[in-house]
């Protein structure tokens, strides 16, 4: 109910933003089925008007004790391979002590990688976390192979194999070199 864009396409695009911020959402809306949207689309927690302010203000100070959301331990602020290092809090990545220029989609499709090493991340599962669509938008999932080829020449050279790897007709895995 907000003038240019609803709260559920606010969330949404913050959550794609900054998926380890603290989400508190205050609305009017307290049917259950917006409730159950909101924390779908990533709240952390859901108040409804009208609301008291001691009860406002316990649920944000324990979300900020709780530190980032997503469920668990918080987020790694170095992450090392090889000779690589990628520093998610200034979201720079150093190769040889020397900066690598990577574009935004870059970035966030190498810390997904590193936060999932190990998983096989199908190319639908990157298009939908890391571009917020599907293919059904016009953004293939070609889109997903070209960034990963164009990681992989910024930051492969030196390594005996790709640290991401593809999973053929399934898609990619970030392995430790």
């Amino acid at each position: 109910m907000l003038p240019e864009k609803d709260g559920f396409t606010v969330l949404k695009e913050l959550r794609q933003r900054h998926r380890e911020m603290p989400v508190l959402v205050i609305t009017a809306r307290n049917f259950e089925a917006d409730v159950l949207k909101g924390f779908d689309l990533g709240a952390d927690d859901y108040l409804t008007k009208p609301f008291r302010l001691p009860e406002l203000l316990a649920r944000a100070k324990r979300l900020i004790q709780r530190g980032p959301s997503a469920g668990g331990a918080p987020p790694t602020t170095v992450y090392t391979f090889g000779d690589v290092e990628v520093r998610f809090e200034p979201r720079e990545v150093l190769k040889v002590d020397k900066q690598v220029a990577l574009s935004f989609k870059e970035f966030e499709l190498l810390k997904y990688m590193i936060d999932h090493r190990g998983r096989t991340v199908s190319r639908e599962e990157l298009l939908e976390e890391i571009w917020g669509v599907d293919e059904e938008l016009g953004v293939t999932t070609r889109t997903v192979d070209t960034h990963v080829s164009n990681l992989r020449s910024k930051l492969g050279a030196g390594f005996a194999q790709p640290f991401i790897v593809a999973v053929h007709k399934v898609g990619y895995k970030f392995v430790e070199p």
